[in-house]
């Protein structure tokens, strides 16, 4: 606003000001002055609009730099506190450390059968509008949503920021909103899937965290259709607790199946149940259970070849 006036009082001059105008003009004026006073107020102008464009630009990318931030973080490109706050400040990300946030994983295994019915476009959008919505619950806000591809599944990596008061209760929550997603995926994709949440921490904890995460979700080999929580595993040694092989040797050999497939089906789920379940128990039991076949084979002077081929004819 420019104010070109015959009133020389202070008060007028001071409503001027009070009101922002860019000057306060006496009459008459040299038609010089008018127009460098002109040709200031465009030039403000104009730079007024360029820097309004580039912050309008630069709140335009947060999603972007936002990803950015979470992917080097989860990747674990950067690691050290000092480092995530240095990248933090960098991109401007309006994050405090007071903030909560958490890694939710979901694991679909059998993508490439999935990928024989829907194209790779289709499924990515699928995927990706289920879980920003059933993940759009109070206490819970998505910051990015990262797709990472392995050999044998897909992985969909999630940044929740979980608000202070639902701290305390994340995994009651995420387990109702996991099970649910788990049903969606299955009715829409007919798809095998794992569900695998961090606990909630600082952005700065976020790379140490989710390098444990991967880690149970390597070793865990029942996490399919179920919902599991990095703060419940046991990591470490798992103790083997070795069956009752003696007792389903003896069913095997009376050839009672139902009963054997009960037990076993009994034992895997307390290992599971107590959280004993991981490759390394399992890998154990497999060996004795391997044990177990041919030992009763031999009593009853069958062939293992044999009996193997067997097995593969019935399966073909």
């Amino acid at each position: 606003v420019i104010f070109l006036t015959s009133y020389a009082e202070f008060s007028y001059v001071q409503k001027a000001l009070q009101l922002q105008s860019r000057e306060y003009v006496l009459k008459p004026i040299e038609y010089q002055v008018l127009n460098d006073i002109l040709e200031k107020a465009v030039e403000q102008a104009k730079k007024y609009i360029r820097e309004r464009g580039k912050k309008e630009k630069w709140e335009q990318s947060m999603k972007f730099r936002k990803e950015g931030f979470w992917k080097r973080l989860i990747w674990k490109e950067v690691t050290e506190r000092e480092e995530v706050e240095t990248e933090r400040q960098f991109l401007e990300l309006p994050y405090q450390a007071e903030d909560y946030f958490l890694l939710f994983v979901i694991e679909i295994y059998d993508f490439c059968t999935i990928l024989e019915k829907v194209e790779r476009a289709m499924y990515d959008f699928i995927i990706q509008n289920i879980t920003e919505e059933m993940l759009a619950t109070e206490g819970f806000h998505t910051e990015t949503v990262l797709r990472m591809d392995s050999e044998d599944a897909v992985r969909w990596n999630v940044i929740l920021k979980v608000e202070r008061q639902a701290v305390g209760h994340y995994k009651e929550s995420l387990l109702h909103i996991g099970k649910n997603y788990i049903r969606q995926i299955r009715q829409k994709l007919d798809s095998i899937i794992g569900c695998y949440a961090g606990i909630p921490v600082c952005y700065t904890e976020i790379p140490g965290q989710a390098g444990r995460l991967f880690d149970m979700m390597q070793e865990d080999v029942l996490g399919a259709n179920k919902v599991r929580f990095l703060e419940n595993y046991f990591f470490g040694m798992v103790p083997y607790e070795r069956p009752e092989f003696a007792d389903w040797e003896e069913l095997l050999l009376e050839k009672d199946e139902k009963q054997l497939q009960g037990q076993i089906g009994g034992y895997l789920l307390k290992l599971e149940k107590e959280g004993k379940a991981n490759v390394e128990s399992l890998g154990q039991f497999q060996t004795d259970f391997n044990y177990m076949i041919m030992f009763a084979l031999k009593q009853r002077n069958i062939a293992t070849s044999l009996f193997w081929d067997n097995i593969r004819t019935e399966e073909k």
